[in-house]
């Protein structure tokens, strides 16, 4: 969970052009009443999550979400971890789109100075799709594959799955995720070169092959105040596992387990649309 989803910009800019709908609303739950094709969600918020895979230290990032539905529909789940995505096709509880995901330097700085002699990885942006499909009404799967065009130049893919039950004002969720990563993205993060290892004598030679690399679950509540506004809180854990969990970087430097916990503040607003590609 190193997403850095931020929408600062497009939230200020619904609020303003949506408050005087949201005044009118009342504030029973349900689908907004609005002469409008689309409704459109945004949300910012904040988490803490590790610098970047395999270290011990973490920072505040930046969280948000953003969705889109047709008025009368019901409102899709996103889970807090998933990428920031737009939904090309939404079929019979098939989603599928562009999804794009950003990941923190590795450096010496931040706390990191025991990572000296390895390699810096620089900031990464993940480029990819995901595919997301509900086995039942309450169960939903979602899989993310992404291309890092930049940083660790590798390609890394998650899996999650959630059960999603909405009771009253509340929609809970909870599910198991796991994550891979091809042998780039390994080499960026956990592999030693001999060299290294004779500079930083807290680690050893190691090459990382790819495979499975993390094992974990996340669990998030939300509260909707009205058809306005809702808010949601989560927390989450993972761990290193496979060729990353064998590396003696997170073993020796850093560390195998990853916390997350945040929360985020949404609005729900009535909105027209470009006109471009139905969106």
């Amino acid at each position: 969970m190193r997403n850095f989803k931020i929408w600062i910009g497009a939230f200020a800019t619904a609020l303003a052009g949506g408050s005087a709908l949201a005044a009118d609303m009342p504030v029973t739950k349900g689908p907004i009443e609005a002469p409008s094709e689309w409704l459109l969600t945004l949300g910012i918020g904040a988490e803490a999550v590790n610098q970047f895979p395999g270290s011990k230290t973490y920072t505040a990032a930046p969280n948000g979400v953003i969705s889109r539905w047709h008025a009368g529909d019901p409102e899709p789940f996103i889970a807090p971890d998933d990428s920031f995505g737009v939904d090309l096709l939404d079929f019979n509880g098939f989603r599928f789109g562009p999804v794009g995901n950003y990941i923190q330097q590795r450096g010496l700085s931040g706390g990191n100075g025991n990572f000296f002699g390895l390699h810096n990885v620089g900031w990464s942006v993940e480029l990819g799709v995901f595919g997301e499909y509900w086995i039942t009404n309450f169960i939903r799967t979602h899989l993310e594959i992404r291309q890092a065009i930049n940083g660790n130049r590798g390609l890394e893919a998650n899996l999650s799955i959630d059960g999603v039950y909405r009771t009253g004002p509340w929609t809970l969720s909870a599910g198991p995720r796991v994550g891979y990563g091809d042998q780039t993205f390994m080499k960026a993060y956990y592999s030693v070169s001999p060299l290294e290892a004779s500079i930083n004598p807290f680690v050893t030679p190691y090459n990382a092959g790819s495979g499975i690399d993390k094992v974990g679950a996340l669990v998030s509540a939300r509260y909707d105040f009205n058809r306005s506004w809702n808010t949601t809180v989560f927390g989450g854990y993972n761990r290193l596992v496979g060729p990353a969990g064998w590396s003696p970087i997170p073993n020796k430097l850093g560390s195998r387990d990853d916390f997350t916990g945040g929360a985020t503040i949404a609005y729900t607003f009535a909105w027209g649309g470009f006109g471009i590609l139905g969106f």
